[in-house]
């Protein structure tokens, strides 16, 4: 699917939007693991596509807004957060799964996905950096 992915991410050009979508769909694979007895399959199926569609999209992104002599580092710099969080999610994960079972694991991962999406608008960040430049 990655390959299909990225095809229609670099024909459309709208990264962001595919990373909303991603963000969405794996939002939706987690509700479903949690709040319903559908076939674990379908969530899990899900999940890999939005993990795809994910990496597709928002990796590309980098490009845009780093210059292109610190590409190297900022890509070094995204896989190591990206691991350091990898590494911090599963031992908490681990905890919660120890001590409260699944139902609340799948509400810790719907929470990180639904905080992971509230963020200022370019229109909030504009009125900050002026508030802050005065």
């Amino acid at each position: 699917m990655s390959p299909i992915f990225g095809f229609l991410v670099d024909k459309t050009g709208k990264n962001i939007i595919w990373v909303l979508c991603a963000v969405v769909t794996t939002l939706a694979s987690h509700v479903l693991l949690a709040f319903t007895l559908w076939n674990p399959w379908i969530a899990m199926c899900l999940l890999g596509i939005s993990y795809s569609l994910l990496a597709c999209a928002l990796w590309p992104m980098v490009a845009f807004v780093v210059p292109e002599h610190q590409l190297g580092t900022a890509y070094g710099f995204m896989q190591s957060i990206q691991n350091l969080g990898l590494a911090i999610i599963s031992i908490v994960a681990g905890m919660i799964l120890d001590t409260r079972g699944y139902l609340f694991l799948e509400v810790f991962f719907i929470g990180c996905v639904s905080c992971g999406n509230l963020n200022y608008s370019a229109k909030q960040r504009e009125e900050i950096k002026l508030s802050h430049a005065e």
